[in-house]
Parts: structure tokens; sequence; C-alpha cells
């Protein structure tokens, strides 16, 4: 079971959020309507990656994130258009980098804490 969940959260944490965070944002925007998923999705993705990644090493689990976050990079560039109103002030890229730094300080909170428990436990 343990290296199911290891392999799980490689596969979880190379995952681009930060860029499906904005891209889902940005096209409800779009339609005119409410992101209402927004969150509860961003917590969901960053409470199930943070616990299958709780026996991945950290140096691994660094490495992953920041393949993520240029997974995220790269797929902004290609997806989401520069709307300068959108994404002002900072502009579309750094504020998928911002995102994903939060999502990796997210990650390794949840991490953190599913850690915790799983060493008081046994």
């Amino acid at each position: 079971m343990k290296t199911f969940i290891t392999a799980a959260g490689f596969v979880l944490m190379c995952v681009p959020g930060a860029f499906l965070f904005h891209f889902y944002e940005y096209t409800q925007h779009l339609a005119g309507e409410e992101a209402a998923f927004l969150m509860p999705g961003a917590f969901i993705y960053l409470l199930v990656t943070g616990a299958a990644v709780s026996y991945v090493d950290l140096r691994w689990l660094i490495s992953g994130l920041m393949v993520s976050m240029g997974l995220s990079l790269l797929l902004s560039n290609v997806q989401i258009a520069e709307d300068a109103s959108w994404f002002a002030p900072f502009g579309r890229d750094l504020t998928v980098a911002v995102t994903a730094c939060v999502f990796t300080g997210g990650v390794l909170m949840f991490r953190y804490l599913t850690r915790s428990m799983l060493a008081k436990r046994g």
C-alpha cells in the first residue's frame, strides 16, 4: 500500500495545479460565470497531494513540484491569453508562478500534517 501511495504521490505532485487553477478561473471569467469550484477544488488537490506525498523524500518532492511549476508556466503561455486587465498588475506568468509557490507551500503543509498524524498513530 505504501508503494502505491508513493507512486500516486509522484503522479499528483507533477499535475500542473497552478495552471489548472488559473485556466478554470479565466475560462469562467470569459463565460461570465462564477468559479464556484475553484477554492474547494484547490483545497482538495492540496489535501490529497499532501497526503499522498507523505512518504516521498523531500528532495524528490521539491523537484516534482518544480516540474509542476514549469509545466504550469509552459501550459499557461500556450493556453491562457495575456489579458492585462485580468492579470493586473503582475501579469500572467508571475501570477501563475506565485500560485505555484502557494500550492507548493500547501502541499508541504498537508504533508507535514499527514506525517505528524502517522507518527502519532504508529
